[in-house]
């Protein structure tokens, strides 16, 4: 085979031959002695004969930079069968053409070809033991036989995952549902040849799928969404919240982390010795689940048409709170008999479910969510002790979140004049002067009223005018939400996020793991959905929520660097998994 190929690169070979001769060394230095390989023996070929090791044990240096360029032109355009072969060639030929004291090392070699001098040595073994052929290369050669190619199991499938695809009333056929039955009934019901594999993954369920014409279509609508995160006002506020809650965590005991390593810059932490309690950081958010909510990818073939119910279905609402400590604001079987043991009225968890609607249980309101924060209190004061712990409740901004109690000083809520249908409010305090908003039969002043007793002149203005003068007042202007007033009351720590900032909650997550569970098993009615709802909350454990934490605080470190929302703020809290995709400037 070797004279087959000797034609082919002579022009190389020429090369090498000439640039030998030139640089045969005929000293044996120790320089020389380094350089030598003890190498094996020479590759027999046709018409060559045997020959034995010491003819390689001398070493030749190509120097020529140019003629190295000319020979990388010509090994680049070169197959892998031509390259090795061009490995032997050169070894025979110096074998044959030159003297004893100018030979070729497989150091030489590999720089001629561009591989390593173990790859040129495991050619070179491979060929002389194979009988002076090079074995076969099997990548790629592989039986690719699966059961999709047997007809039969073929129409079975088929069959079946048109019938579970898209049906009305039933969850969407998922690839996993698919691998499933793929398991479960057809492998065992078909009778095929040894060999075959006795089950399949997500991921091959997902490639036959494909190969029986089914394809992956995203069923979802977009709505309108309009992001204010970096609008003046909310970036001021941003940086508020932000600031207010980093002087909390400095000065309190770090939280618990979660089982794996932590990403982001903890250096900002201070000494656990020199801190005395630990802030306990609840949040709250409400989510609304529906029953008519399914999976948002659907498989279908080209001629099936995926209906989509038009109502988004009953549905149910819930609202909790979250913490680091123990997940849930909930208490513990130990801590239930320690209340009762007490004779302690604690209720079991805060969490609240609500079937909404006219005919159900009605709609969440301010009321019954400061209902709801009484009862959350009352679990929290009991779980984390005062005098070790510190509590910090955030919510978002909301209408029902910062309601007013009844009493609050509210300027838009008043009258211009005494009377009419507006709420008594509390006695203030303006410039040291305690000033009443009832007159003496407890009728509400009103507007006009309050700013003549404030020494401003009303005459010229009207309503929204005299609200926009009264609302900058000190005592009107510090008013706080009837849920941040009772909290404060209970020497509790009280903050709102940011508007359009929900990434900062992290119970945002917890809300979009469980949905993933309740659409997974949806069969689009409310009775399934009340059976549902509760076990997919119970999916996130504890370790999941401290991991949503620890997600926020990167958000929150990404934010105070200075980068703003959208892909650079993405990009900042990014975990790349493999260290050649770690991002630059990062």
């Amino acid at each position: 085979m070797a004279s087959v190929r000797w034609s082919k690169h002579s022009k190389i070979m020429e090369k090498i031959t000439i640039m030998a001769s030139k640089r045969r060394k005929v000293d044996t230095s120790e320089e020389e002695v380094s350089q030598s390989e003890n190498v094996a023996e020479a590759t027999p070929t046709a018409g060559s004969a045997d020959n034995s090791s010491a003819d390689f044990e001398t070493t030749s240096t190509f120097t020529d930079e140019e003629t190295w360029e000319q020979l990388d032109d010509w090994v680049s355009e070169m197959a892998s069968e031509d390259l090795k072969m061009l490995s032997l060639l050169l070894f025979e030929f110096h074998r044959r053409e030159t003297s004893a004291t100018v030979k070729i090392t497989a150091k030489a070699v590999s720089r001629v070809i561009q591989k390593d001098e173990r790859t040129i040595r495991t050619w070179r073994n491979d060929f002389k033991k194979n009988g002076g052929e090079f074995p076969e290369d099997g990548r790629g050669r592989h039986d690719r036989t699966t059961i999709m190619n047997d007809e039969e199991c073929r129409r079975k499938a088929t069959k079946w995952a048109r019938e579970h695809c898209c049906v009305k009333g039933q969850p969407n056929m998922t690839a996993r549902d698919f691998c499933n039955y793929i398991n479960s009934d057809l492998l065992l019901s078909s009778s095929l040849p040894p060999g075959f594999p006795q089950n399949i993954g997500v991921k091959t369920a997902c490639r036959f799928l494909h190969d029986l014409g089914f394809q992956r279509e995203d069923s979802s609508k977009k709505g309108v969404y309009i992001d204010g995160h970096e609008r003046k006002d909310v970036v001021e506020d941003r940086v508020r919240y932000l600031d207010s809650l980093h002087a909390l965590e400095c000065s309190h005991l770090p939280p618990p982390m979660p089982s794996d390593v932590l990403q982001g810059d903890q250096s900002d932490q201070p000494e656990s010795s020199s801190l005395r309690k630990k802030l306990v950081t609840i949040f709250h958010d409400e989510s609304s689940f529906q029953s008519n909510d399914d999976q948002r990818y659907i498989w279908s073939q080209p001629d099936q048409t995926a209906i989509k119910l038009k109502s988004r279905g009953s549905g149910r609402m819930v609202s909790d709170f979250i913490d680091e400590y123990s997940g849930y604001l909930q208490l513990t079987p130990t801590e239930v008999a320690s209340a009762a043991a007490q004779n302690l009225d604690i209720p079991y968890e805060a969490r609240e479910l609500l079937d909404y609607g006219d005919n159900r249980d009605g709609f969440w309101t301010g009321d019954k969510f400061i209902a709801q924060v009484f009862r959350a209190v009352a679990i929290a004061e009991f779980k984390y002790p005062a005098d070790s712990y510190t509590l910090l409740w955030i919510f978002d901004q909301s209408s029902g979140h910062t309601k007013m109690s009844a009493d609050a000083l509210v300027a838009s809520h008043m009258n211009v004049g005494p009377g009419g249908k507006q709420p008594v409010m509390k006695k203030t305090t303006y410039n040291g002067l305690v000033q009443k908003l009832v007159t003496e039969d407890g009728t509400p002043k009103g507007l006009r009223m309050v700013l003549q007793e404030r020494g401003i002149d009303v005459s010229k203005m009207i309503r929204e005018e005299m609200i926009s003068v009264l609302s900058v007042h000190d005592d009107f202007k510090n008013e706080k939400p009837a849920v941040q007033s009772y909290l404060i009351s209970r020497h509790h720590y009280c903050m709102f996020l940011p508007k359009y900032h929900c990434e900062l909650n992290p119970i945002e997550r917890v809300w979009g793991h469980a949905k993933k569970y309740t659409r997974a098993y949806c069969n689009y009615s409310i009775t399934g959905l009340r059976k549902t709802m509760v076990p997919a909350l119970e999916t996130v454990d504890v370790d999941l929520i401290r991991k949503f934490f620890r997600k926020v605080r990167d958000y929150v470190h990404a934010y105070r660097e200075g980068k703003t929302a959208g892909k650079e703020l993405e990009d900042a809290v990014k975990v790349y998994k493999s260290h050649r995709r770690v991002k630059e400037n990062m």
